[in-house]
Parts: C-alpha cells; structure tokens; sequence
C-alpha cells in the first residue's frame, strides 16, 4: 500500500511524539548528563516506534498483542543516497518485490518505486537549488564564501 505521509504523520502523530519527548528527557535524574547524550538514540527509537504504530493504524492493522504484529518494512532513502545510486536502488525493491509478491503485483510496485524516485529526484533538485539561491544570498547556515571587488 502506498501512503502519503501527510496522512501518517498528522497532528496526533506530532502531539504523541512531543509527549513521548518530553518524558524521554525527563526521565532520568541519576546520571543526567549521560542521559542527555544518549538523547538522539532514544528519541530515534520512539520516533520509529510512533510512526510504525501511525502506519500500521493507516493500514487498518489493529495491534492487540505485540506478538502479534505484523512485519512491515518502510524503506526511506533520500538525498545524495537517491540521486547517486537510484538504479542500484531500484534494482534492489525490484528484487525483494520479485521474491515475496506474485508477477504483476511486482510490476505494478516497480513502476509505482521508479515513479516515486523520479518525484523524489526532482524535489531534491528544487531543494539543491533553492540552498544554492539562498547561499548566495547569504540567508543560508551553510558556509559560502563570494569574493567580490566592490571599487
């Protein structure tokens, strides 16, 4: 099933998450600097955990034990990963759809990850472009330098 995320990552996904954060940060007073510096690693881990629980809710997947849940797989690649090895990319969805889907629904899934990588390309190019402006204009974090002779 193809989502748009949108869909997924609503305004209860930002709320549960901003909950989730804030008694992740308060959670621990015995060793509070350790637990600041492991923060990204717990707040990456109930982050997937929240958006796995949102997908499998999109996907009508009620979870009443966790034995029970099924195995979904949400592959993200973005940026350079994308723009560089899209072929390589493709080639592999195209291998794990062969191996666990019937012929046509591999093909139908082939075009749809060949489009969404087309899409994705073109985002990331307007991206590239619009920091390039924004570099140039200086409103950028990003360090540029433009030597320009102004006599």
């Amino acid at each position: 099933m193809l989502l748009n995320t949108d869909d997924v990552f609503d305004e209860e996904f930002y709320r549960t998450v901003e909950s989730e954060f804030s008694e992740t940060l308060r959670s621990s007073s015995e060793f509070l600097f350790s637990h600041f510096m492991n923060l990204p690693i717990s707040i990456e881990e109930s982050v997937r955990d929240i958006a796995m629980t949102f997908i499998l809710d999109r996907l009508g997947v009620q979870v009443d034990d966790e034995d029970e849940i099924p195995s979904v797989v949400v592959y993200v690649v973005s940026g350079g990963a994308l723009t560089s090895h899209s072929e390589k990319i493709l080639d592999g969805l195209k291998d794990l759809i062969d191996t666990s889907s019937r012929s046509l629904e591999a093909e139908h899934w082939e075009d749809t990850i060949a489009d969404l990588v087309e899409r994705e390309s073109v985002i990331m190019q307007k991206v590239n472009e619009r920091q390039m402006e924004d570099a140039l204009k200086g409103d950028s974090p990003d360090y540029f330098t433009l030597w320009e002779s102004r006599n």
